[in-house]
């Protein structure tokens, strides 16, 4: 917007003086005179008046070159939302030395000098024979309301000759406000670790208005299952005085104020919801909404997050089948409404001594002694525990998955008493972190067959 009003202190100097056309200079000051007599920089917005004033100065020599022809008219770009009971134009001539209200035109386009640029329409003032070459003419042109000082060329027609008249700067015309903005922009990222979920939001508030804003609400409402959800203690910001409170079982509001934001700046900050506990499997959905306001604009942005609980079902189990032949199933089936996931699995078979057997099939896992040595297949084992692993297991939903671990009972020197063979699923844990996993039903879960003499199976 314009800078306000206030006195002007020597020395006298141009914002905005381009090149001479014809003989024809035009320039902008740097100070300029109120109505009321003061002296003020140029342009400016008064806050008591509410209007903001904007000077230009307009001399043509009297003989340049042989060039005589008069100013006919001057084009000034302003708002193109201006309305023209909101203007007034004064001219002053220096040889009557007072300002005098004078009429003008505004126009989208001019026959003569084409579409006014973008944004803009012109402001047309016509010389009607008031001044001749020779003279210094000034124009004060009050326009009710502050709009932002911008840069635009000043166009003279001088005969048949269309003068745009430029300078570095460029002359400082009335543009149009940019309008109050306010915009909210949100993040959010699932975290889990160690079987921990944490919901984390970035949360950005910009001001992309051309004025600062005051007194800004915030509102943030987090929606979830409270039957089946429990949260821990939120972590807000702590230079942000946010409170929190709980509207309903399924939803929490934060809610606050934020003093003020600079024309162009944002303030970002970003704050955790730690989740407690989940009480069933299932996919649960986490829905935030972010709406700040500040007077009647105001701004939201959504973000939806959902976190996979998984509850997965193990068991162990052995079955014999003809010619010594073992084959101990490892169960592992989803429970519930428990989504698709990948599991790790650890089941141990322990071989007493007085059994020797071989490995004929691992199904895909693999298989290790308790120093971490490989087992192969068809290699001589007892005295053992051998630990089945697999790293990824998927377990559809609704579903399971079931290992045959196949071996083959050798020899035993068990004849008075049965050796027992156990297996036992020991763990299910999460191939990736990006589920949780409540307790596993069943686990551990074992199973065993008893070994006698001359390889009878019971």
């Amino acid at each position: 917007m314009a800078d306000r009003c206030v006195p002007y202190t020597l020395p006298y100097k141009n914002l905005c003086s381009g090149p001479s056309q014809n003989g024809i200079s035009v320039m902008q000051p740097a100070c300029q005179s109120l109505m009321d007599g003061s002296i003020v920089n140029n342009p400016c917005f008064n806050i008591i008046t509410g209007i903001s004033v904007w000077t230009y100065s307009l001399f043509s020599d009297c003989s340049s070159g042989g060039y005589a022809n008069p100013v006919e008219n001057i084009l000034i770009p302003v708002c193109h939302d201006i309305s023209k009971e909101n203007i007034i134009v004064e001219e002053k001539i220096e040889n009557y030395g007072k300002f005098n209200i004078i009429p003008f035109m505004l126009l989208p386009d001019d026959i003569t000098f084409g579409q006014a640029p973008s944004g803009f329409q012109y402001l047309k003032i016509e010389n009607n024979g008031r001044y001749e070459r020779g003279a210094h003419v000034e124009y004060r042109i009050s326009i009710a309301g502050d709009y932002p000082a911008l840069s635009q060329p000043i166009t003279v027609k001088a005969g048949h000759d269309i003068l745009k008249f430029a300078c570095q700067n460029g002359y400082k015309v009335p543009g149009c406000p940019i309008p109050d903005k306010l915009t909210a922009e949100k993040k959010s990222s699932l975290i889990i670790k160690n079987n921990s979920a944490v919901l984390e939001y970035n949360v950005s508030i910009k001001n992309e208005g051309g004025s600062n804003l005051e007194d800004i609400k915030f509102q943030d409402i987090l929606s979830y299952d409270g039957a089946n959800v429990a949260l821990a203690p939120l972590l807000l910001p702590v230079d942000l005085k946010f409170e929190i409170t709980t509207v309903s079982k399924n939803t929490v509001m934060i809610f606050g104020k934020i003093n003020s934001i600079i024309a162009g700046q944002s303030i970002n900050f970003k704050y955790d919801v730690p989740i407690d506990s989940f009480m069933q499997p299932g996919a649960y959905i986490f829905t935030n909404i972010t709406t700040v306001s500040c007077g009647t604009i105001s701004s939201s942005d959504t973000c939806t997050n959902t976190v996979n609980v998984v509850r997965l079902k193990g068991e162990s189990s052995i079955k014999v089948t003809e010619n010594n032949k073992i084959i101990h199933h490892i169960t592992v089936a989803n429970t519930g409404t428990s989504p698709d996931t990948s599991v790790k699995i650890l089941d141990r078979i322990f071989i007493p001594g007085d059994v020797l057997i071989q490995f004929t099939d691992f199904c895909g896992c693999t298989a290790t002694f308790e120093n971490g040595n490989r087992v192969s297949l068809n290699m001589n084992v007892t005295n053992s525990v051998v630990n089945i692993s697999h790293e990824d297991l998927p377990i559809p939903s609704g579903g399971g998955v079931r290992l045959p671990i196949e071996f083959v009972v050798v020899s035993t020197s068990a004849f008075k008493s049965p050796a027992k063979i156990t297996g036992t699923l020991m763990q299910l844990l999460p191939a990736h972190e990006s589920q949780i996993f409540l307790p596993p039903l069943n686990i551990p879960s074992s199973s065993s067959v008893e070994i006698v003499g001359g390889c009878n199976l019971q």
